[in-house]
């Protein structure tokens, strides 16, 4: 089976899926790069890889080659997966003769719904959607709120299955030796970790209140409880912020992905604050990878993925800062039900949400598609059946 991603490029994020896949597929999977990496994505300390598995297509294109190596493989593969935006002319070519394509996406309306009543935006949609929706063609849904999307358009119907992203996968001894790494130098206490860029759609306004709320209401009436919190990451607010609070929050500053993760193993909460305009939010599977009782916003794309609220997690509604500190405090209150949460969001990404588990799933779809058979959609987790956020309450 010949299996060709093709997207922007290759990120730290994709790496251990891709990796799963060369591990099952060997020379028969590639990974197509359509655009170098941003200089500012260089500057956050992405890397730009190039394992043995992928290829340029920009590069080809450079060269004046208009049906190279790379071109032929993404023409000529089994099974091709999409997640660029921006070349629509390949999947086009694919569909035209009826070969497979699954498509991966996060939500095309992040910034609102209300674009989906505008003729020039259906116009384009059913131009680079729709109008394909009984071509052999799939959607892959990163986010809890994909599915919703494109059931406004009427594009891949009865097609579409849970995905996300697969930050690498960290596996403890035992969850003993995990919640061993919480803060040993301080077990009474209890951390409260907020990591991200200081960018409009992550909210670290919510934190800042959060904390204030916090200071002000509960520490009063429970003087003995030791509450430590660390935000980490950069931007305009943070001289406001390191003024306001001094040395009661630790300001780490900007630390690159993989330097986060030792951060998240002290810690026993992670507050996640997004809104919509975070179409995944990678910082959820590493928390909860971590041992974190993560308490989210319902509106960034992995919460509801991920999260079963109250088993894995805590779910608050965007917005609601009254909600979101009752959540918080709830679990301040009850330390046990900390690490109870923190042990089954472990246990979610070890035995369901990582990047082998996912490439497995997938490639039964795909043996499916080129075989003809109907696929036995898991239950739960990567490739189960995505449901319409627009039919669930709440």
């Amino acid at each position: 089976m010949r299996v060709t991603f093709v997207s922007n490029y290759i990120s730290h994020h994709q790496i251990p899926f891709c990796e799963a896949m060369y591990e099952r597929l060997g020379e028969e999977y590639a990974f197509v790069e359509l655009m170098p990496m941003e200089e500012e994505r260089r500057k956050m300390g992405w890397e730009e890889a190039k394992p043995p598995y992928v290829r340029r297509l920009y590069e080809e294109e450079a060269q004046g080659l208009q049906d190279g190596p790379v071109r032929q493989l993404i023409r000529d593969c089994d099974i091709l997966l999409f997640g660029g935006m921006d070349r629509e002319e390949l999947v086009y070519e694919r569909l035209l003769s009826n070969r497979p394509v699954i498509r991966i996406s996060e939500s095309i309306y992040k910034d609102g719904r209300w674009k989906a009543v505008s003729p020039r935006g259906l116009l384009h949609k059913y131009q680079e959607f729709t109008r394909w929706r009984k071509a052999p063609c799939y959607l892959l849904c990163a986010g809890a709120y994909v599915a919703g999307d494109f059931e406004l358009i009427g594009a891949f119907p009865d097609r579409k299955y849970t995905w996300g992203y697969f930050p690498p996968l960290v596996r403890y001894g035992s969850e003993e030796e995990l919640f061993g790494r919480k803060h040993p130098e301080d077990p009474g206490a209890v951390r409260i970790l907020w990591t991200g860029r200081f960018v409009d759609f992550k909210h670290i306004e919510m934190m800042a209140e959060l904390i204030r709320m916090v200071r002000e209401r509960y520490v009063p009436e429970h003087p003995e409880q030791k509450i430590c919190f660390e935000i980490i990451g950069s931007g305009a607010e943070e001289e406001a912020l390191r003024s306001e609070f001094g040395d009661s929050v630790e300001f780490t500053g900007f630390l690159p992905a993989d330097q986060v993760r030792p951060h998240m193993e002290r810690a026993d909460l992670l507050v996640f604050t997004s809104d919509r305009g975070e179409g995944w939010g990678a910082v959820v599977n590493e928390a909860m990878n971590s041992g974190c009782a993560v308490v989210a916003s319902h509106a960034a794309g992995a919460v509801r993925s991920l999260i079963r609220d109250d088993i894995n997690g805590r779910i608050y509604t965007f917005g609601d800062r009254e909600d979101l500190y009752r959540k918080v405090t709830g679990l301040l209150a009850d330390p046990e039900r900390i690490r109870q949460l923190g042990a089954a969001a472990y246990r979610t990404i070890l035995e369901e949400w990582n990047a082998q588990e996912a490439a497995d799933r997938l490639l039964a779809l795909c043996a499916c598609i080129l075989d003809n058979r109907s696929f036995d959609a898991p239950a739960e987790g990567p490739m189960s059946r995505a449901v319409s956020d627009r039919k669930c309450s709440g």
